[in-house]
C-alpha cells in the first residue's frame, strides 16, 4: 500500500454509494451485458456499446473534483493537478513501451492530497494482455475521469492526449 493513496476504484465506489447504488460493478456491467445480447466478452463493438452506455451514466469529473476538494487552496490545487497530468502521461507512456496490461481501476492509485496517479500490479507485460482469454486491445487506460482530470496547463491538454492517443492506435 502507498501511504495516502487510494484505488481510482475506491473514488468510483464512493460516488456509487452517494446514489445508494448496492449492486457492484460486475454485476452492472453483466446485467448491460444481457440487454444487448452478449453472452461473453468475445465481440468488441458489444463491449464498446456496453462501456459507453455505462460511461454516460458516470459523472466525468469524479477524479477531478475528489482533487479539488482534497486541495487547502488553489496553488495546492494546481499543484496536484500538475501532478497528476505529468503522472498520467509518464504512466500511460510507460505502460506502452513495456506493455504492461491490466490497468484496472484497482491498479491505479491516486493520491487526492497531492495528486500522484500510481500503478501497481505488474504481472500482466510485455504484452502478455494480447494473449489473455479476452485479449486486451487498448495500449493504456484513458477513461473519461483521467482525462478531466488532465487539466494542467489548460484544457487543450486533453488535444495533446487525443493526437498521442490517435498516433499509438495508428502505429499498432
Amino acid at each position: 500500500m502507498v501511504e495516502g493513496a487510494v484505488p481510482v476504484f475506491q473514488v468510483y465506489k464512493k460516488y456509487l454509494q452517494k446514489k445508494n447504488c448496492a449492486e457492484r460493478t460486475s454485476e452492472m456491467f453483466w446485467r448491460r451485458m444481457d440487454t444487448v445480447g452478449a453472452v461473453d466478452r468475445s465481440k468488441a463493438d458489444l463491449l464498446r456499446q456496453v462501456y459507453t452506455s455505462l460511461e454516460s451514466e458516470t459523472p466525468k469529473d469524479l477524479i477531478s473534483k475528489e482533487i479539488y476538494l482534497s486541495a487547502n487552496d488553489h496553488m495546492e490545487w494546481f499543484s496536484s493537478i500538475k501532478t497528476f497530468t505529468r503522472n498520467c502521461g509518464q504512466g500511460s507512456a510507460v505502460g506502452f513501451i513495456l506493455g504492461i496490461g491490466d490497468r484496472h481501476l484497482d491498479n491505479m492509485l491516486v493520491d487526492l492530497s497531492s495528486g500522484r496517479l500510481i500503478h501497481v500490479d505488474f504481472s500482466v507485460m510485455f504484452n502478455k494482455g494480447s494473449s489473455l482469454a479476452v485479449p486486451e486491445c487498448v495500449p493504456f487506460r484513458l477513461t473519461q475521469n483521467l482525462i478531466d482530470g488532465l487539466q494542467y496547463p489548460g484544457p487543450d491538454v486533453r488535444y495533446c492526449w487525443y493526437t498521442f492517443s490517435l498516433n499509438l492506435s495508428l502505429q499498432s
